[in-house]
């Protein structure tokens, strides 16, 4: 049996403290009793599944490795398809050099990271593989978890490229009600001129000179599932008229066909535009619109949440530490310090590509601020403003402008002191100081 293997392995031969649950509910139980470094997850038990386990493991916030284990290929591309997020996959059978191997492995960076004192920070929320230290996206992962109980057949996603819209869609998906069926993307930017409409909906045979047989469209392949419209701005006005029409009859026919067909999926929508300018420019239509935005959904830039930068930083890095097998890889305190400054004109897409770069280019353990490109390096707006300050003939009130300025990192970090010197610039004790003088609370 697995469990009975894995427990004397651990224990008799890697040493181990060994929790054995026999069901995900047990396994829930065990882990609001006791501390837990590693988990092994089955992902075909007896009560609740082992995906269900994965995805209430996340919804507890947990910083824990997850090792998912299976001999079922369907148990395994369910997985592979889902956002959840495991940090490593293990096929059955085991061995026991597979199992101490890869535990050995996983507790290394968590002991590493307490002995050296680089402490990954912990995300203040998280939803599925997202995670965030900012209000703005706990209001947005909020919005995802309510949709997860209910079957809305339209929702608008906007946001700046790179800042996740795809991830936010396809987690949707994973966590909703149409879980079990497809999840059909496509990039409305790389639709063939003229075809659009054959895309989007299917064509008769004949329908055009090159249709030499009938050919099914994306809303028939969604099924039952999500389709997923990327940059649905870029629609060009007749296939957003058919589009409208279809979204609001849940019928459409094929290029070139006179039989009615059901639309069985929903539409996520997403947009780096604001489509009410486009609507207002007359390159979009209000009525698809409306239609569209049943449940908006916005994803702020990263600027202006860079309190998540940090988080970000490390949750991207222990992924590449493990992908590439280099656990002693670390941030410089000065480096997350000039990257909280940076503006992240790409985003999240921005951020993880860094890291990615990093973990494959940087020699040694530790990556310093060298390491990173040259505009993050001089555009520190820090930097900036305080070559650019002059001061006043009739001089300042260097203790009231201090005030103000730790009055103002202290609202945006809202009340979290270590964000509010990270802003600042200073320690926590440094901090500390200036909230009893200026009488803070």
């Amino acid at each position: 049996m697995l469990r009975t293997m894995l427990m004397r392995t651990l224990s008799r031969d890697g040493g181990y403290a060994v929790v054995g649950v026999a069901t995900g509910e047990e396994g829930l139980a065990a882990i609001e009793t006791q501390p837990i470094d590693l988990i092994f997850v089955d992902l075909v038990m007896p009560g609740m599944g082992g995906l269900e386990l994965i995805r209430r493991l996340e919804d507890l916030n947990l910083s824990i490795p997850i090792i998912a284990i299976s001999g079922s290929d369907v148990a395994r591309q369910r997985l592979a398809t889902s956002p959840l997020g495991v940090d490593e996959f293990l096929p059955k059978p085991l061995s026991r050099e597979t199992v101490l191997s890869v535990t050995q492995r996983h507790l290394a960076v968590k002991i590493l990271d307490s002995t050296r004192g680089r402490s990954v920070t912990t995300p203040r929320y998280r939803y599925g593989r997202l995670v965030s230290s900012s209000r703005a996206m706990k209001d947005v992962f909020d919005k995802l978890k309510a949709l997860e109980r209910v079957d809305v057949r339209s929702v608008l996603v906007t946001g700046e490229s790179g800042s996740g819209k795809e991830i936010i869609a396809r987690t949707l998906h994973a966590r909703g009600e149409r879980s079990h069926a497809p999840f059909v993307e496509v990039d409305c930017t790389t639709l063939p001129s003229g075809l659009v409409e054959t895309s989007l909906f299917g064509n008769e045979r004949g329908a055009f000179t090159d249709a030499k047989s009938a050919r099914a469209g994306l809303l028939e392949a969604a099924g039952e599932g999500v389709l997923f419209l990327d940059e649905v701005g870029e629609l060009p006005l007749e296939a957003q008229a058919k589009l409208l029409r279809a979204l609001e009859n849940r019928v459409f026919k094929r290029v070139g066909g006179t039989v009615n067909l059901a639309l069985k999926a929903s539409v996520i929508a997403a947009t780096h535009r604001d489509l009410a300018d486009e609507v207002k420019a007359g390159r979009f239509r209000s009525d698809l619109y409306y239609r569209l935005a049943v449940v908006p959904l916005h994803i702020p830039p990263l600027r202006e949440r860079l309190e998540d930068v940090w988080s970000l930083l490390d949750h991207f890095l222990e992924i590449y530490r493990r992908q590439f097998g280099r656990p002693n890889l670390h941030f410089r305190r000065s480096v997350k310090e000039l990257l909280m400054r940076y503006q992240w004109p790409g985003n999240v897409r921005e951020l993880r590509n860094l890291v990615e770069r990093l973990a494959v280019f940087v020699q040694g353990d530790a990556i310093d601020v060298s390491d990173l490109p040259a505009p993050m390096r001089q555009s520190d707006p820090t930097h900036s403003l305080i070559g650019n300050f002059k001061l006043p003939a009739g001089g300042v009130d260097l203790q009231a402008l201090e005030e103000s300025l730790v009055r103002q990192a202290m609202d945006r970090a809202e009340g979290r002191k270590s964000e509010a010197a990270q802003l600042l610039g200073v320690s926590r004790f440094v901090l500390r100081n200036r909230l009893k003088k200026y009488g803070i609370d």
